[in-house]
């Protein structure tokens, strides 16, 4: 792809070009205000309706950042639903599975409290013995939820009434094609990271760092030897974002990597494909091989051709952050199949590998007040984004 210099950021002057300060990454006191103003605020996707493909069918979310247990379930009506996981009576955690089916209602372990798949108290323990009257409010407190394309949203404290659909575009119509549904196969890993949340999402928002970091691995289906990568998309969308790819000039698989395409392709060498092989072509409407989407805060969607990797990023601490990762493909039909699929599962995962030792080596030394600033170019545009829609949402908090 032919070089350009500095014609990204210019199309987007509301973000400036000015480098950015990394105080943000290290103060406790901006990561509670973002707790509130990001976290608690925004849609949030906690997972998918194939988790939960019958009625009464349940799975338990943490979100520690917060302070919360979330229990997404189907109900008898076949309407998703979520809730505080917390008891209206002591407040303990009504379901301690992480995953199950309700068979009759949830029972709190504690004092044998009982909800409903709607979250309304059927069975108040001892109920004569209770000074609380009648009109007391004792159900579970429903989070408001939605599903879009298959992946479950809540959002624990609205602040107006933008749906979910409104709040994802122009994601959600650039993607309502995308064949999500079809790619069922999961491998799932969770790498709990001594870093900011920003951080790891700054190293995950540019693809300019692979032909140096994943020189050995990914760089082998990315670009060519030697070369500087250049996105064939990066566009601001909002607080979301989209980066692209186009495959490389040349590729050259590994010997065990050409037996793997003789099954098909996967997360780790579909980045040099623009054809699919097990879905219809004509429902991806990919630029590129690799289309990137991040949708704020903390969601990022990798889709190529028969497959996708979804990163879900939850911080913890200012320094912590739990960094999620599956990868999905079509279940396979065949041993050939599945050997491709474990022969990519592997290799992005030894390349993520490079990705987390790289997130930590970068915040060990943030705190040494040695440097102020990061210096954003033009291809780390995405990052430059991110951060002002952070900006945006403190902004919005109400002065103390």
């Amino acid at each position: 792809m032919e070089l350009t210099h500095k014609t990204r950021t210019s199309k987007y002057p509301e973000l400036g070009t000015d480098p950015l300060p990394i105080k943000p990454c290290v103060d406790p006191d901006v990561f509670k205000a973002e707790r509130e103003a990001v976290f608690r605020r925004s849609w949030l996707n906690v997972g998918r309706v194939e988790l939960i493909p019958e009625a009464g069918d349940y799975f338990v979310r943490d979100i520690e950042v917060c302070y919360t247990s979330v229990l997404v379930v189907r109900g008898r009506d076949n309407v998703i639903r979520a809730f505080h996981n917390m008891c209206s009576h002591r407040a303990n955690q009504v379901v301690w599975r992480n995953r199950g089916k309700c068979r009759g209602a949830f029972v709190c372990p504690f004092h044998g409290w009982a909800f409903d798949t709607r979250g309304k108290l059927i069975n108040m323990t001892d109920r004569e013995n209770f000074f609380t009257g009648p009109d007391a409010n004792l159900d579970m407190t429903e989070i408001q939820t939605d599903v879009w394309n298959g992946f479950i949203f809540i959002r624990l404290k609205p602040q107006d009434d933008q749906s979910l659909e409104d709040y994802l575009e122009p994601v959600s119509t650039s993607l309502k094609d995308y064949p999500f549904a079809e790619l069922t196969r999961r491998e799932w890993y969770s790498v709990d990271e001594k870093v900011n949340w920003k951080v790891l999402l700054d190293a995950q928002l540019e693809g300019w760092h692979v032909p140096f970091l994943h020189k050995n691995s990914l760089a082998r289906s990315t670009s060519a030897a030697g070369m500087l990568l250049r996105h064939s998309v990066l566009e601001a969308l909002g607080p979301h974002g989209l980066l692209g790819t186009e495959p490389p000039p040349v590729f050259n698989p590994t010997p065990v990597g050409e037996v793997s395409l003789k099954y098909g392709i996967g997360a780790y060498d579909a980045f040099a494909f623009t054809d699919a092989r097990r879905t219809d072509s004509e429902k991806y409407h990919l630029r590129g091989a690799m289309n990137l989407y991040f949708i704020f805060p903390n969601v990022i969607m990798g889709l190529m051709r028969d497959c996708y990797w979804m990163y879900n990023v939850w911080p913890l601490a200012v320094d912590r952050t739990v960094w999620e990762i599956g990868v999905n493909t079509v279940p396979p039909r065949n041993a050939g199949e599945l050997f491709c699929q474990e022969y990519n599962r592997i290799g992005l995962r030894d390349t993520l590998m490079e990705d987390t030792a790289t997130h930590e080596k970068v915040q060990q030394v943030l705190k040494s007040g040695a440097k102020e600033h990061f210096h954003f170019q033009d291809e780390e545009l995405a990052l430059r984004n991110f951060h002002h829609a952070v900006d945006a949402c403190l902004a919005k908090l109400p002065k103390s």
